[in-house]
């Protein structure tokens, strides 16, 4: 697609604006994230990668679990039709001698603290047939103030500048049947191009999902705000 290269992101708790390298760093010392005069909390603080422009900074505590983490990004960014999902993380699962039912049942209620070390990478697939790779890095391990829910949303990038196929015009829909040749991704419609018919188009939005499958969007497509130019 017609992405532009700008990652810049806004933080959700401040409003500073800034790259995602800028951005991670800023969340290491934003005041509002940092205790101020009520109970603090360790947590880990994760950087997630998309592709292209989105990502997405995160805090999730210790004790919150594999299932939080899968729910949040779901609801973020990827849930179209409750395809399976998957986290790859610390050593390989020897498929030889294990009880498959057994390991589901361990990992999904597993707590986040034990298994995430400061610096480390992993991954995570959304969807076994078009399926959707995120790359997750523990930016940190952090005290902050108490916000009570095991994943806390602290800054996203902002939505890109797309543009319709056949003119200027901001694009409102990815078809998902036909293929930009040079991209190998879904070709780009404003509302006066896209065709009347829209059961095989989706909407644009903010999300390394757009046109798959039926992805029409998540929980918070209408932040953050966009960019003064």
């Amino acid at each position: 697609m017609n992405q532009q290269p700008d990652s810049r992101g806004m933080c959700r708790g401040c409003g500073y604006v800034g790259t995602r390298a800028e951005m991670s760093a800023h969340q290491a010392t934003c005041v509002v994230r940092l205790p101020h005069g009520g109970q603090a909390r360790e947590v880990f603080r994760l950087h997630v990668e998309g592709g292209g422009p989105y990502w997405l900074e995160l805090d999730v505590t210790h004790s919150a679990t594999l299932d939080d983490l899968d729910t949040f990004l779901r609801s973020i960014w990827l849930d179209c039709c409750g395809h399976l999902s998957e986290f790859s993380i610390g050593p390989q699962i020897d498929y030889e001698n294990f009880n498959p039912l057994a390991q589901m049942e361990a990992t999904e209620d597993a707590p986040l603290g034990p298994l995430l070390t400061v610096g480390e990478s992993f991954g995570y697939t959304y969807d076994m047939g078009s399926s959707t790779d995120l790359k997750l890095h523990v930016e940190g391990r952090e005290q902050v103030y108490d916000f009570g829910d095991p994943v806390r949303f602290l800054a996203r990038n902002f939505a890109p500048r797309l543009k319709c196929s056949k003119c200027d015009a901001p694009a409102r829909w990815v078809h998902s049947w036909e293929y930009d040749e040079a991209t190998g991704e879904g070709v780009l419609y404003c509302g006066r191009h896209g065709k009347a018919t829209r059961d095989e188009q989706l909407p644009v939005v903010n999300s390394p999902r757009m046109g798959v499958c039926a992805y029409e969007g998540g929980s918070m497509d209408d932040w953050p705000p966009a960019p003064k130019v």
